[in-house]
């Protein structure tokens, strides 16, 4: 399963959709970093409060009952009647998103240094859907779209444990010129996860499925709202929190920014992926590439093209892996709050169950990553990331941008490991 990376909880994953096999070689890339600040102990002193108004754009009248949140995490309100709200703003650079049914959902970056006492949101106005437009639907998309949805959605092997509370709002479309399925959903969707004891608001933004390549794009915004339950029910989320997130992408995302993926349980190597069968180009109307099989070496790749067949077609690479890279030679300080992470051809990240050392075993976590466009990531404290879509991910790692298995950026273990 391939899928680009989570931040800051507009999460958007590119992947193989199950069913696939997902058998492959893991390979390795190579980061760069400087050691960055910890900064979490006075994380929660920084944090300043933004303060608006919600209106109209259309007609500048005030909108009352709507969403305001920091996608990706726990913390959210919702305007009062006079359309005003009050939100703390966590440390660092989010997205502060205003969602309405009524109206386009509202998204921009906001950053904890900035002073905003008077923060004016305008909402659009959804545009009118043409009789055309709502025809294009399938009557019966559900039964037809439903379970194949909530696998590489909500996740596949998962139970009632967690659902979608008012899957109806789906809306399921087959494109008649590319073959393309596309979901829909007007209302954010209404995730009940019992096994981690959350409430998930989730404003579906795209959700695309590619049966040609066998690649699905989804995307949206979400707010975490704790579930209410018993101390032993407490006690059992908190422990399965911990077991998400301790190996997880959010956790290795906050030992680069601190520059501590060795003392966390990181093994992190880069790798190349070397053609072990050259190119031969096959025209074609479609745009997959055709290879010819033979013995020839031709190098490492370094192009998109070439990074789209490697993931495509493992068999005809083999990889080259190096040593454990230290901590700070992955990444780097941008300013007091973010770290840049950069890196050549793939990385192999693997997180050590405890029983483990040295060698590989089956309680480890493998994953690979690659930055599909050259160029840094942008780390924050939390975790969260930006330039999210330049980060490609095999292997382990692919679960964890299912929803039954995501954590708020607010989230925090309740003990060290």
């Amino acid at each position: 399963m391939l899928s680009l990376g989570v931040f800051s909880g507009f999460f958007i994953s590119i992947e193989y959709f199950v069913g696939v096999n997902q058998d492959f070689n893991f390979r390795v890339m190579k980061l760069l970093y400087i050691s960055c600040f910890l900064l979490l102990g006075f994380i929660a002193d920084c944090q300043k409060i933004v303060r608006g108004v919600v209106i109209n754009g259309a007609n500048k009248q005030v909108v009352s009952k709507v969403k305001i949140f920091f996608t990706g995490t726990s913390i959210g309100t919702t305007t009062n009647e006079q359309g005003e709200f009050s939100v703390k703003i966590p440390f660092g650079r989010h997205i502060l998103v205003a969602s309405s049914p009524e109206f386009e959902t509202f998204g921009q970056f906001i950053n904890s240094d900035e002073t905003l006492d008077s923060f004016v949101i305008q909402l659009k106005t959804k545009p009118q859907q043409s009789g055309r437009d709502a025809d294009v639907y399938e009557e019966d998309g559900w039964q037809k779209w439903g379970d194949f949805f909530l696998d590489n959605f909500l996740g596949s092997e998962i139970n009632s444990k967690c659902r979608i509370k008012n899957s109806k709002v789906l809306k399921f479309r087959l494109s008649t010129k590319t073959g393309n399925l596309f979901a829909y959903a007007d209302e954010p969707l209404i995730i009940e996860n019992k096994i981690l004891g959350y409430t998930i608001l989730y404003k579906l933004e795209t959700f695309v499925c590619d049966f040609k390549t066998r690649l699905i794009d989804y995307n949206g915004y979400s707010l975490f709202q704790p579930l209410s339950g018993t101390t032993s029910q407490q006690n059992e989320w908190e422990k399965r929190r911990g077991e998400v997130y301790f190996g997880s992408l959010m956790h290795f995302m906050r030992s680069v920014y601190r520059n501590q993926i060795q003392e966390e349980g990181f093994d992190v190597r880069p790798l190349k992926k070397i053609r072990s069968v050259s190119y031969q180009v096959v025209p074609s109307n479609s745009e997959n590439m055709h290879l010819a099989k033979d013995n020839d070496s031709t190098g490492t790749a370094n192009s998109d093209s070439d990074i789209r067949d490697q993931i495509l077609n493992p068999d005809y690479y083999k990889d080259v892996i190096g040593n454990a890279l230290p901590g700070d030679s992955i990444a780097y300080a941008i300013d007091k709050a973010r770290a840049g992470l950069y890196f050549n051809d793939f990385l192999m990240v693997i997180y050590r169950s405890e029983s483990s050392e040295n060698e590989q075993n089956s309680g480890d976590i493998v994953s690979q990553i690659t930055l599909i466009n050259k160029r840094p990531l942008e780390i924050e404290a939390d975790g969260s990331f930006y330039n999210y879509r330049d980060l490609m991910i095999l292997g382990g790692w692919t679960g964890s941008t299912k929803i039954h298995r995501l954590l708020p950026f607010d989230y925090s273990p309740s003990k060290i490991k």
